[in-house]
Order: C-alpha cells, then structure tokens, then sequence
C-alpha cells in the first residue's frame, strides 16, 4: 500500500471482520514507519477491530502518543479490551491510572479506569485496586462516575448493572457508597 487506503470502507469493513490478513499487514505497516499521519487513529481502529494480534508489539509502541492522547487510548483499549492483553501490560494501565502530564483531558485515564475494572473483576491486583479507590475518593463528575461503575465491575457486578443510571430504590449516591464499601474490604482482605 503506497498510500491510505479508502478509510471510511476500510473502518466499516474493519466493524463487519472483513479486513484481510494483507490489508492488517499494510496497515500496520503504514502505522510502524510512520505514516498514518492524521488517520492513524482510523488505523489503528482497523487493527483493533481484528482478532489478530500479531502487531501487538507494534501497537504496544502507540501507547505514548503524548503528541496524540486519543491515539495512545485506543492503543490502550486495544490491547487490553479488544485483544485481552491487560495482564501483559498491568504497568501500562498502572501508569495511565497514576496520570500521565500531557493527559491534559485524562482520555487515557478513563479507558484505564475502565480496563483496571474490567481486570479486576476475575484478577487479583493490589495496585490497580488501590488506585481506583484513590480515584474514587479524588474524582468529580464523569471521572467519578466512570471509576465507581469500574469498581461495580470489579465487585463482580455485571457491566449492564453496573453502567445502569436507574438504581431502582436506591439513590445512586448510597449504591456508589456501597460499591466502595465492599471494594475497600476487599481490599483489606486481599492487600
């Protein structure tokens, strides 16, 4: 491929698993060398989309895009939501959980938040428990919301449950309480 490819057909291809083997192959290559240029998130969207993981190592390299937050998140979500990698990069999602300087809108933060609780869910993992609590405690708004249904998640609720904004009875304010309840004693029987 000595240019992008028609990305629109490529990403729509990519969502319906009809992307080839040779196509991921060029388009990890366009990514690799460089050259995705402003379509490197469309890019990087076609390989995530596959259950081929053979570029991970070259995806890996994505996760740093300081000059491109959105792309480093998508790197993130790749390898740990859409490939199931998380194990393998603990430290990554670590990181991103502590906040990087040039997170300046925390676009990696939140899909950490929400991979640390996806992982925690059938994993042991002091740290990451740790810090979703601190961020529980810190947080506002979105960020606070996000990080309580990650610890939902983690407490083994189910993610439908979790994402719900209807509570039923229960003000959301008390089941969020509760959520963090339960996620700091299992943080004292595990830690």
């Amino acid at each position: 491929m000595t240019r992008i490819p028609d990305l629109k057909d490529l990403v729509r291809r990519a969502k319906e698993g009809a992307v080839t083997r040779a196509e991921q192959d060029e388009v990890a290559t366009l990514l690799a060398e460089g050259r995705g240029g402003e379509s490197t998130y469309q890019l990087l969207y076609v390989l995530g989309r596959t259950s081929d993981t053979r570029h991970e190592p070259m995806v890996a390299k994505l996760l740093d895009r300081s000059d491109d937050p959105m792309v480093s998140r998508l790197a993130l979500q790749t390898l740990c939501q859409f490939w199931g990698f998380t194990g393998r990069y603990v430290d990554a999602v670590e990181r991103f959980l502590d906040g990087v300087e040039w997170d300046d809108f925390d676009d990696v933060k939140d899909i950490a938040i929400s991979i640390a609780g996806d992982y925690l869910a059938s994993n042991r993992q002091c740290g990451m428990l740790r810090r979703l609590l601190a961020i529980a405690g810190d947080s506002t708004g979105v960020q606070h919301r996000i990080t309580i249904e990650a610890l939902a998640v983690a407490m083994g609720e189910p993610v439908g449950s979790a994402i719900n904004a209807d509570k039923g009875d229960t003000p959301w304010q008390v089941w969020a309480d509760e959520v963090v309840s339960r996620a700091e004693g299992r943080q004292r029987a595990e830690c």
